[in-house]
C-alpha cells in the first residue's frame, strides 16, 4: 500500500492552528522577565487590580480618564509545492486569519504624564521610577468590548499515481467573538526610552474541519471534526530596544537593595533585550514579544501605537505559515489614555 504522509502533516498543522494552547516553556528567558515584571508592578500574583480595597483607594490626585484601545491582526499564506513522491506529489496550502478587538473602559490617571516620565539621559536611571503605574482600572463599570476572530484553510495534496489516495483536501472555518481582551499594564520601559504594555485576550473559536479522500476507483470519503479549544494570547509590546539604557538601569543606592539581587536584575533585562534584538534583526521572530512601539506624550494624553508589516513575524494565528509561509501580515495596536 503506498501512503503519502503529506496531508496526514499538514492537517496536524491545520488542528494545532486552532486547537493548541499558547503555553510557552516556563524556563523561557522572556518568561523569566515577565513574572519578574509582575512581581515589581504588583507585588503578587493577584495584583491590585483584583485587590478590591486597593482599587477604590487610588493614588492621591488621581484623576478619572478614559482608555481606548484597538487591536487588529490580518494574516494570509499561500504556498504551492511540488515533489516527486510517488510519481508526482502537488499540494497547495492556503490560509486566512483576522482578528479585530476594541474596548473603552473609565480608568484612574496620574496627574501629569509628563512630570512622572523618568529622564532617560540620567547616568543612572531610577528603576523605581519605571514601576510607576500609569492606571489604574475602574472595576466597578464594566468595560465595552468589541472583537471577533475568523479562520479559514485549505490544504489539497494531488498525488494521481498513488495506489490508495490519489486526491485529499482538507478545509477549516471557524470563526467567533471575541470572549475577554484587557491591557493588563502600561508603565515606563527599563529596555529603551519609552513604554512597554501588557495584553492579553481570550477566545474559543467555533468551527469545522472537513477532510475529503479520493480513493483511485473513484471512492471518496469525508469526515468531519468540530473544533476548537479556548485559545490565550498574552502579547507584549516594545519600545526600540537601548542597550546603553539597560546598562544604566539601577535602583537608587537608598533603596539597600542586595547585590545579588541587582545583577540578577541587570542579566534578566540584558536576556530579554538580545532576544528582542534578534526580533528586530529578523533572526528570531517571537509570537508574543513586539518591539518597536511608538507613543506621544501629554500632561493629559498618553497615545501607543505598534505596528508591523513583517510577513515573516510569527504571530499565534500563522502556525498554519508551517504549511505556507505568511505572505501578507498586518499587526496593529493602539493604546489612548485620556484625563477627563
Amino acid at each position: 500500500m503506498n501512503h503519502n504522509p503529506r496531508p496526514f502533516f499538514l492537517l496536524t498543522i491545520l488542528l494545532l492552528i486552532l486547537c493548541a494552547c499558547s503555553n510557552e516553556s516556563s524556563d523561557n528567558v522572556f518568561e523569566q522577565e515577565a513574572d519578574y515584571q509582575s512581581e515589581q508592578l504588583h507585588g503578587s500574583e493577584e495584583g491590585p487590580y483584583d485587590d478590591p480595597a486597593t482599587v477604590n483607594a487610588y493614588p492621591q490626585n488621581w484623576r478619572p480618564g478614559t482608555l481606548f484601545l484597538t487591536l487588529k491582526i490580518s494574516q494570509h499564506g499561500d504556498q504551492q509545492t511540488e515533489t516527486k513522491d510517488q510519481g508526482g506529489t502537488k499540494t497547495e496550502a492556503k490560509w486566512d486569519y483576522l482578528l479585530t478587538a476594541m474596548q473603552q473602559r473609565q480608568v484612574m490617571l496620574p496627574p501629569d504624564f509628563t512630570k512622572i516620565f523618568p529622564d532617560y539621559d540620567a547616568d543612572l536611571i531610577d528603576a523605581v521610577l519605571l514601576e510607576e503605574l500609569l492606571f489604574i482600572p475602574m472595576e466597578q463599570i464594566d468595560p465595552v468590548t468589541e472583537g471577533e476572530v475568523s479562520f479559514s484553510g485549505q490544504v489539497e495534496t494531488r498525488t494521481p499515481q498513488a495506489n490508495e489516495i490519489t486526491m485529499k483536501t482538507t478545509l477549516v472555518e471557524a470563526n467567533t467573538k471575541l470572549v475577554d481582551i484587557n491591557l493588563d499594564a502600561v508603565r515606563f520601559s527599563d529596555i529603551g526610552k519609552g513604554f512597554e504594555a501588557d495584553l492579553r485576550y481570550t477566545y474559543k473559536m467555533d468551527g469545522n474541519i472537513r477532510t475529503t479522500s479520493h480513493y483511485r476507483g473513484g471512492t471518496i470519503q469525508t469526515f468531519d471534526l468540530e473544533c476548537c479549544d479556548n485559545e490565550a494570547e498574552y502579547p507584549r509590546f516594545f519600545p526600540e530596544p537601548d542597550r546603553n539604557i539597560v546598562q544604566r538601569v539601577n535602583y537608587p543606592p537608598d533603596a539597600n537593595m542586595p547585590a545579588a539581587i541587582l545583577e540578577t536584575n541587570r542579566q534578566i533585562r540584558l536576556d530579554l533585550l538580545a532576544g528582542l534584538e534578534k526580533v528586530v534583526n529578523n533572526q528570531d521572530p517571537r509570537a508574543i514579544f513586539h518591539p518597536g512601539m511608538q507613543w506621544t506624550l501629554e500632561p493629559n494624553v498618553l497615545k501607543l501605537r505598534y505596528h508591523s508589516e513583517t510577513p515573516n513575524l510569527i504571530s499565534k494565528g500563522d502556525l498554519l505559515a508551517m504549511a505556507a509561509p505568511a505572505a501578507q501580515r498586518l499587526y496593529t495596536l493602539e493604546i489612548t489614555l485620556t484625563a477627563d
